[in-house]
């Protein structure tokens, strides 16, 4: 799953006593990575959110379900919408969408 912070996420940290920097070491991720996450501009794994919500979940006294779905929105299921193309090598291939190749 991909989740996004809510837009309480700052909020909910500072009401449980704990700044951003103090919940990064404490989840072991990076601090600077976070502050994007909490001002809405990253997204993040499941992982991520989850080791995050169990630091959250152990100052308030939650369960780390009841944390995830307080400081985390699901924003989709995979990385990618769509499964991409992959050559003999196994590698990813690049695939023109929406141009026709007679145009150019």
């Amino acid at each position: 799953m991909i989740y996004q912070a809510t837009e309480s996420f700052t909020t909910l940290l500072e009401q449980a006593g704990l700044t951003q920097a103090e919940t990064a070491a404490q989840a072991n991720v990076n601090r600077y990575h976070l502050a994007h996450v909490a001002a809405g501009r990253r997204n993040l794994s499941g992982a991520y959110a989850a080791r995050i919500a169990v630091v959250y979940a152990a100052h308030v006294g939650s369960t780390q379900t009841e944390a995830m779905a307080r400081l985390f929105v699901a924003v989709r299921e995979r990385k990618s919408e769509g499964s991409r193309p992959r050559g003999a090598s196994g590698r990813f291939i690049k695939v023109d969408v929406g141009h026709d190749a007679s145009s150019r």
